[in-house]
């Protein structure tokens, strides 16, 4: 039996993976680019390990954890940097520290959150009333859920740059259900996510909410590629371009004219890119995959020599929208993981959004980094090294009605057995979410043709 496995990401990656543990199968994985794991980069460059995508994994989503210790590399797994911890938001032209024990946005050190000089003590009091705040049933955003719940401060200083930061994405637009459906759950069982969170988190919480490895986070990719390189055939440099179903399965066309002939098929590639390949086959399928939105950033690595920028306590800070600054978040890679960078040497990773930036040529989005973050920490010389990495349309935006927009692009191909879609369009943009996405659809496949094989007699 053959089956090919359309996309390189984590999400291709893991569904390879998961199929590899299939016998008699052949297994193709193609990839237009170059290189297997697509955002997942990791680069060392005189001493510094620079991250050009994620960098770390969120432990609350343990799926790809799970899979790093199938793949033996748990002695390889770094955690953050006791000594400096803690995250600032710039409001008013001033970091100000994240209350201690803040779960995303919901206070549950309750001291620390009544010290913290981040918010009115109105938008203190407000937060803590909504334990009062009847639940309501309605499909939300997050922005419309943080607003009838916590109320504005509370959004507008903390929900707003740490759901951008994470999701790449407008708190106005995003769907909470998607995003943050533990929240909704608590809402719904014990009417006030304050009461339901003080019912479900233990009194003493040790776990830390991420990590990551200490070759970077391109282990993970290796990992991936040492289980399955014996067994997955591996097609680099070339683009699915058309798909013919046939009697058993499907004919792939590749852009160089080379065809491929399969009885099951995985699509991991950002719905646009789905969108050009199935509408041939499902007319309905084009207006639903369009409907999903992606956002576009920018990371720039900046390096300096010990002294020469000033260091914040803890290991970044995030910088809400009103504050008017392209950068929406600054990570201190050197003092977030150890290992990042050489002795005296202080690594920083800068996010800055807008797709006006893509016209811009590199030097001018250095110049500007370096000059919205002077405006917040002093800088006394240029970085000794730099590194940019352009991410357009990257990142899903999982807005409101997103899950049932998925089931309906779901159920549209559900008759064409043997061709599932997977990935962060879909299923979530974590790398947590993805490592799911794919070996989940592995599976599912993997049933459908076993079925189909039993039905046909053979």
């Amino acid at each position: 039996m053959r089956i090919a496995v359309v996309g390189g990401g984590i999400t291709g990656l893991a569904a390879a993976y998961e199929l590899n543990k299939e016998e008699g199968l052949e297994v193709y994985l193609i990839e237009k680019e170059g290189r297997l794991g697509g955002v997942i980069i990791s680069e060392f460059i005189d001493g510094f390990l620079i991250e050009g995508g994620p960098d770390c994994l969120y432990t609350e989503k343990p799926w790809a954890l799970e899979l790093a210790k199938e793949l033996g590399l748990f002695p390889d797994l770094v955690y953050p940097i006791k000594e400096t911890r803690g995250t600032y938001i710039f409001w008013d032209k001033k970091l100000r520290k994240l209350p201690e024990g803040l779960l995303l946005v919901v206070p549950t050190d309750i001291w620390s959150f009544l010290w913290s000089d981040l918010l009115s003590p109105w938008g203190k009091i407000r937060a803590l009333l909504e334990v009062l705040i009847p639940p309501s049933r309605e499909e939300e955003s997050v922005k419309d859920f943080i607003l009838r719940r916590f109320g504005k401060e509370i959004f507008e200083r903390i929900a707003e740059p740490l759901i951008g930061g994470i999701h790449g994405g407008d708190a106005e637009n995003l769907s909470l259900e998607r995003v943050l459906p533990r929240f909704k759950q608590l809402e719904n069982k014990y009417g006030s996510v304050l009461r339901g969170l003080r019912k479900v988190l233990p009194k003493k919480r040790n776990g830390l909410p991420f990590v990551s490895f200490k070759q970077g986070m391109e282990e993970l990719v290796r990992g991936l590629k040492g289980a399955i390189k014996d067994n997955i055939k591996t097609v680099l440099g070339k683009k699915l371009i058309d798909i013919e179903p046939l009697n058993k399965g499907f004919k792939l066309i590749l852009n160089d004219g080379e065809e491929i002939e399969v009885e099951g098929l995985i699509l991991a590639i950002p719905s646009y890119e789905a969108e050009k390949i199935l509408t041939g086959l499902f007319p309905s399928l084009k207006e639903l995959l369009l409907k999903i939105p992606h956002s576009s950033s920018l990371v720039i690595s900046l390096a300096f020599n010990k002294g020469d920028i000033e260091e914040i306590k803890g290991h970044g800070f995030l910088i809400p929208k009103k504050e008017g600054f392209k950068i929406s978040a600054v990570s201190f890679s050197s003092r977030k993981f150890p290992f990042r960078a050489p002795e005296n040497k202080i690594l920083l990773r800068l996010f800055l959004k807008g797709d006006e930036l893509f016209e811009l040529d590199d030097e001018k989005i250095l110049r500007l980094s370096l000059k919205e973050l002077s405006r917040i920490i002093k800088i006394k010389s240029n970085p000794i090294l730099w590194r940019l990495y352009r991410w357009p349309k990257r990142m899903a935006q999982m807005v409101v009605g997103h899950r049932k927009l998925v089931e309906e692009i779901r159920k549209e191909i559900s008759p064409l057995k043997g061709l599932l879609i997977a990935g962060s369009s879909y299923d979530g943009i974590g790398i947590g979410d993805c490592v799911r996405s794919g070996m989940e659809m592995a599976r599912i496949l993997l049933r459908q043709l076993k079925m189909n094989k039993n039905q046909g007699g053979e």
